[in-house]
């Protein structure tokens, strides 16, 4: 069985588009804004808060679900 070329590259295009979208959502996510700006702070401006670089991820999505 043979498949056309197009039909191929049209399934790759659908893949591509879902993977942006759940790339774009993730980054809609307020939890991703907040490790955004805290990754940005220097290390003495996150000890200050009392965090530690190596804990930002653990520490914005502390009370996320897993899925």
């Amino acid at each position: 069985m043979s498949h056309r070329p197009g039909f191929l590259a049209g399934l790759a295009n659908a893949f591509a588009a879902f993977g942006r979208g759940l790339v774009w959502m993730a980054e809609a996510n307020p939890r991703f804004k907040e490790l955004e700006k805290l990754q940005r702070m220097t290390d003495e401006e996150l000890a200050a808060r009392g965090l530690r670089r190596e804990k930002l991820v653990e520490h914005v999505f502390r009370n996320a679900a897993c899925i």
